[in-house]
């Protein structure tokens, strides 16, 4: 009998219970967000399982009650005027012929006060290092050695010690490299030896030889020496002597003949 009794109390609690929660209230807004109202506009609240009543409006407990305007067909409109102009954010819970809901803070936006977005440019500054970031060479010249060609930068000679300049290296594609110029190949020597022939390859003799016109010899023969017969000499010798014994006889008689008195 008490157990059947406990049963029945149990019941209707929780009948009592879900009569009093049943009803919801499922938004509440005025546009910018869910749960939040511009403290200049009208926030409307849909409220779920309510037919007619009142949405009770206040701060801290439901004593301190700011305004109470009428839920019909469901939806209830807040006017903050009617309200007293509360701040901050304010509670709320719908009292409807089917019974209250649990409640529900609204955050009041004031959109006066919320700070303007500025967009800030970003300054770039330039700072000049005390030490060379790159690597230190004689001149910032390019590179253009295959495989791989750089092309370089110049940073100045900080950091580098004096005559070095810092330079930043960027690998860079390798330009088309011209055609090879045709060798020129020299001739095989047909002789038996070529020493300082050009056109023909480097052929010495074997050891103890000499190269003496193009011949291996164990000496080279000097030129042979032209021989003038005495005969040839003697007539070469008078025709030589002749004009000038005949140059001298002349001149001293021209000095004898200028050192007579004229009469």
């Amino acid at each position: 009998m008490i157990k059947r009794i406990g049963i029945t109390i149990i019941s209707i609690l929780l009948l009592i219970s879900f009569r009093v929660y049943s009803v919801s209230i499922d938004s509440c807004s005025s546009g910018i967000g869910e749960w939040e109202c511009e403290s200049d506009g009208v926030c409307s609240c849909e409220i779920f399982d309510c037919t007619d009543g009142d949405l009770l409006v206040y701060q801290n407990d439901i004593t301190n009650l700011l305004c109470a305007p009428p839920i019909l067909d469901s939806s209830s409109d807040i006017f903050w005027e009617e309200c007293g102009n509360p701040s901050g954010h304010v509670i709320i819970r719908a009292d409807c012929e089917e019974g209250q809901s649990s409640e529900k803070t609204i955050n009041i936006i004031d959109l006066g006060l919320v700070p303007e977005t500025t967009t800030s440019v970003p300054t770039t500054t330039t700072t000049i290092a005390e030490y060379c970031n790159y690597v230190c060479l004689s001149s910032c010249t390019e590179d253009n050695n295959p495989p791989l060609c750089y092309h370089r930068i110049s940073h100045g000679s900080i950091g580098c010690v004096s005559g070095k300049i810092c330079c930043e290296s960027i690998l860079k594609e390798c330009p088309e490299s011209e055609p090879d110029e045709p060798v020129i190949i020299d001739k095989t020597c047909p002789y038996q030896c070529c020493i300082d022939m050009p056109g023909y390859e480097y052929k010495p003799c074997a050891s103890g030889l000499k190269c003496c016109d193009n011949s291996c010899k164990e000496t080279c023969e000097s030129s042979p020496k032209v021989k003038i017969p005495r005969q040839i000499a003697l007539w070469i010798i008078l025709a030589t002597a002749i004009p000038l014994v005949a140059f001298i006889i002349f001149s001293l008689k021209r000095e004898k003949l200028a050192d007579i008195p004229e009469y």
